[in-house]
């Protein structure tokens, strides 16, 4: 989890406590909301391609604790997002964390029953043509840690806190 405190906002903060609690989180939910989809795009833009669903799957969202008073930005996979890729269906939240922590290399050990078929590669097919099941083996590689949401945030900070910044002043302004 990354988060960051909104600083240097003193004048507009001030402005803020002079308005009424519900118009005091619309103009935060406003202006999170700006940061969110700054966030969600750089996000988006770091994230490896190989079917898109992950891609298509970012979102974002606010949350108010009401206890705390606190607002909260949250980034990140949809888990009820899924799509199709190879002719299987993709479930991008049940992977995710493979993407941004990585692996380690595993070997896959297959059965083909008899008259079935498996895909090999981008082009090759196994078939088992015998009456007897058969038993492939395949050793899958390694992969390196890709730590997404804190290079898209460190990449995005700026552009995010500006976009907040400017959606707390027009809020301010439409309010007034």
């Amino acid at each position: 989890m990354i988060s960051f405190r909104i600083q240097g906002f003193d004048r507009i903060l001030k402005q803020l406590e002079g308005l009424k609690l519900e118009y005091r989180n619309k103009v935060f939910k406003k202006a999170l909301r700006a940061a969110g989809k700054v966030l969600r795009l750089r996000l988006a833009s770091l994230t490896p391609v190989r079917s898109g669903t992950m891609k298509r799957s970012m979102q974002y969202r606010v949350k108010y604790i009401k206890k705390t008073g606190v607002f909260i930005l949250l980034v990140g996979v949809k888990s009820w997002y899924s799509g199709v890729w190879g002719g299987k269906k993709v479930i991008p939240h049940k992977y995710g964390h493979f993407v941004t922590g990585g692996r380690k290399g595993f070997q896959q050990n297959i059965k083909l029953d008899p008259g079935r078929t498996l895909k090999v590669g981008r082009n090759g097919f196994v078939k088992n043509h015998g009456k007897m099941p058969m038993y492939l083996t395949r050793k899958v590689g390694a992969a390196k840690p890709n730590d997404l949401l804190f290079t898209a945030f460190k990449l995005a900070e700026g552009a995010a806190l500006q976009v907040a910044r400017n959606a707390l002043i027009s809020a301010l302004n439409d309010i007034r």
